[in-house]
């Protein structure tokens, strides 16, 4: 199993975007599964933040996110290849840490890309964030060939 760690913070925008050095290579016609690791913190209760993953063109795209609501309950949401590059689709508020000011955010699944290219984490915040969400440095993605 292979590993990158995000070296350093990445601020988290109203615009679902890449989590740059969240992401690991991935070749055509290769399945991986994967598992991202993404330490949140939030500027306030309220600002509901979504984690979820994109790649290159792909055949094949399942995964499960959890994400914290309160620091004792989680949400769970499944995206697959028609969510692809549409993760502001979702509601971000839907997956507020409502109480938690820092969490983490776990994403799995497994992709089948059609060309050569990266799979990367991606983020997006509730409008009118308080503070600077974002995806704190040390967070993970987890990767290996499966065939």
């Amino acid at each position: 199993m292979a590993r990158t760690t995000l070296q350093s913070d990445v601020t988290i925008t109203t615009t679902n975007a890449i989590v740059t050095g969240l992401s690991f290579p991935v070749l055509a016609g290769r399945t991986y599964r994967f598992k991202i690791l993404a330490d949140v913190t939030v500027g306030a209760t309220a600002d509901g933040v979504l984690i979820n993953c994109d790649g290159p063109a792909l055949t094949r795209l399942n995964y499960s996110t959890r994400s914290p609501l309160t620091t004792t309950t989680e949400q769970f949401t499944h995206g697959n290849n028609a969510w692809k590059n549409a993760g502001t689709s979702v509601t971000p508020g839907t997956t507020s840490p409502a109480t938690v000011l820092c969490a983490q955010h776990v994403v799995e699944g497994t992709v089948t890309p059609s060309v050569d290219g990266t799979v990367a984490a991606w983020a997006v915040v509730e409008a009118g964030p308080t503070g600077t969400p974002a995806v704190k440095a040390g967070s993970t993605v987890e990767y290996h060939l499966v065939k």
